[in-house]
């Protein structure tokens, strides 16, 4: 509990955690940003640690888009597993959850998207200290998506979805392909993810 107390509140307090983020942010998003409030969290994603992340802002002025914003993220949370970062060297996201989220992804008359701002030099560079990553669960929810793409004079936009995904079936698929050895259970059951999201 002690130790717990110590992260939570002195080495990763808000007021430290925030500008760490921002940082990251900086080398990898070439889009302005906003960042609210960022916390590291073990009580309400016990018995995992956990960093949520509040009033996430994306911002990406198009001529001719409808909005300046990218996406914002009202509330995400993603938590981590210690104990497989510890002693199995696999970075384990557990749960990444995020509500609430309105994106507005545009392309103009000549082609050019909104969404293009991810840093690929600075990301090819990225190099995980983990021999393995996993993501367990995803949840998303999202109150408008609008898709508008003047080049070839088409869009849609959607309202309140949710999707919800265990990805522990796509590690049996991995596996099974490694091994040289694919059940079909394995494919039905990640089809049955990917039904799920469309």
């Amino acid at each position: 509990l002690a130790v717990v107390l110590l992260l939570q509140y002195v080495i990763f307090s808000p007021s430290r955690l925030k500008p760490m983020v921002e940082e990251a942010m900086a080398d990898y998003v070439t889009c302005d940003y906003e960042i609210d409030h960022v916390e590291l969290t073990y009580f309400s994603t016990f018995p995992k640690f956990g960093v949520q992340i509040e009033g996430l802002c994306l911002i990406n002025p198009v001529e001719g888009s409808r909005s300046d914003t990218l996406m914002s993220l009202p509330k995400g949370l993603a938590s981590v597993d210690l104990s497989d970062m510890l002693f199995k060297n696999t970075m384990t996201i557990s749960k990444i959850k995020a509500t609430d989220i309105e994106a507005n992804i545009y392309i103009d008359v000549n082609g050019n998207p909104n969404y293009d701002v991810i840093n690929m030099e600075k990301a090819g560079e990225l190099e995980m200290p983990f021999d393995n990553f996993r993501i367990e669960d995803v949840y998303v929810t999202a109150k408008k998506i609008s898709y508008v793409n003047d080049y070839i004079d088409w869009g849609v936009t959607v309202q309140d979805v949710e999707f919800d995904a265990t990805f522990g079936s796509w590690d049996n698929l991995l596996k099974g392909i490694e091994e040289n050895n694919v059940t079909t259970d394995d494919v039905c059951e990640c089809l049955d993810e990917i039904n799920k999201f469309s």
